[in-house]
């Protein structure tokens, strides 16, 4: 057997070995790919009680799906309506229809109110409060509890005997047009009628998997309205709508920007070499790349503190390849937290500078560098800039908040750089 055929034999056993330890991260779910368009956005320090108000306000926003059916007439926006919740019905751990509109859902939706009715008023009221007499508010009590014309009664004339949280609750409604009818919501626009129809998603609105889901699953159900009857239209609004058209022309761009990579490649390599063979064997090359990619990140980092001499206890700070894509976010978060934990500080500073490409490596290996430099006594970090909202599915890391510093001179730094076709490198820097 001659030394040519001992290396094909060698690199077919690196490829075996490459698709085994893929196989075995995925299935094994050590390492598995977030779909969500928020991955690794950390959390910042902020007071508990508006961080969890803005959280839920957030969440039920994003959860949200209005759609609205209308036709020339009631009954037949109705039936338009009905179509289109029971094709929605068949796919209930995607997302449900909100129940059927009744007095006690009515009673229900003024719980919350009635519990804050004394801080709910309108410029007006607060206006008559400050300026009115005495003798005022006694007649508008008197007012309110004889008079049939007395305006809206919710609760108890004792509960509220000026009336007030009724005037609150009518300048609101005075506000929208949509009004309960039928056990729906109704509203009217010239000879149009609608039936207002809120969703609630049961899955991530920024998921990619859930965009893939959701949107045929609402073109089915607006195709089945719109054949219920002449003159139907639908109009669907979300922020799952915008989440999937983003996500779509992002994936849209990632392509061109790899397909048109690739076909710069095999032009030039066809124009220096006018043969199909190399074309081949750089195809290969790079699909093989591709299969270490997520092997070799963790290797890469390996490698370099072993030629370094150090443990990954001794890095101070991780400078993160940190692209913000969905697929690097997923693997270097869980990769960065398997071999540091929340020990080391880590930031990406591509937020400052841009994904710069093949200079992405020198320019955050420089940062590092400079970080490392005499003039910074106190070891102040780069930070990590981000909107604060963390993906739950991923694990803590130790991000560089605006200003954070270690106390004391930077000693090791670990700068990653994980590129295109599995080409990993990571370089450890260090000071004597």
């Amino acid at each position: 057997m001659n030394k040519r055929l001992w290396l094909v034999l060698a690199w077919l056993l690196v490829v075996c070995a490459l698709l085994a330890h893929n196989a075995y991260l995925f299935a094994g779910k050590r390492i598995e790919p977030d779909t969500d368009i928020l991955t690794l956005l950390p959390v910042q320090e902020r007071d508990p009680v508006l961080q969890q108000a803005f959280t839920h306000m957030v969440d039920a926003a994003q959860q949200r799906v209005i759609v609205l059916v209308g036709a020339d007439d009631w009954p037949q926006a109705v039936r338009a309506a009905d179509a289109f919740n029971d094709v929605i019905a068949q796919r209930d751990d995607l997302m449900r229809a909100s129940d059927p509109v009744t007095d006690k859902t009515q009673g229900e939706w003024l719980s919350l109110f009635q519990q804050h009715r004394l801080n709910l008023l309108t410029p007006q009221q607060e206006t008559d409060l400050r300026g009115q007499s005495g003798e005022y508010w006694v007649d508008a009590a008197m007012g309110k509890l004889y008079s049939p014309f007395g305006g809206p009664k919710l609760g108890a004339w004792r509960d509220d005997p000026f009336g007030l949280f009724g005037g609150w609750v009518q300048a609101r409604a005075q506000e929208t047009p949509v009004r309960p009818r039928d056990g729906k919501l109704f509203v009217a626009d010239g000879s149009r009628h609608s039936v207002v129809i809120p969703l609630t998603l049961r899955v991530p609105a920024f998921s990619i998997d859930a965009h893939q889901a959701v949107m045929p699953l609402l073109a089915h159900a607006r195709e089945a309205a719109e054949a219920s009857g002449q003159k139907v239209d639908v109009i669907i609004a979300g922020v799952v709508l915008h989440a999937a058209a983003a996500s779509e022309r992002a994936n849209w761009e990632v392509s061109v920007i790899g397909v048109g990579s690739m076909v710069g490649v095999i032009l030039l390599i066809w124009l220096t070499f006018r043969s199909f063979k190399p074309i081949l064997l750089i195809m290969l090359s790079i699909f093989v790349g591709s299969l270490g990619a997520l092997s070799g990140a963790r290797l890469a980092i390996e490698n370099a503190l072993g030629r370094a001499g150090i443990s990954a206890a001794q890095i101070d700070y991780v400078n993160l390849h940190g692209t913000a894509t969905v697929q690097n976010d997923a693997m270097e978060s869980r990769l960065t937290h398997a071999l540091f934990g929340e020990a080391a500080a880590v930031s990406s500073t591509k937020p400052f500078t841009g994904h710069t490409l093949g200079a992405a490596g020198a320019i955050e290996a420089g940062l590092c560098w400079l970080a490392m430099q005499d003039g910074n006594p106190a070891g102040k970090l780069p930070p990590h800039l981000w909107d604060g909202a963390a993906d739950p599915g991923l694990p803590v890391l130790n991000l560089v908040e605006p200003g954070s510093s270690l106390g004391r001179p930077l000693r090791w730094c670990l700068s990653n750089s994980f590129a295109f076709g599995g080409a990993n490198a990571c370089l450890v820097l260090g000071r004597e």
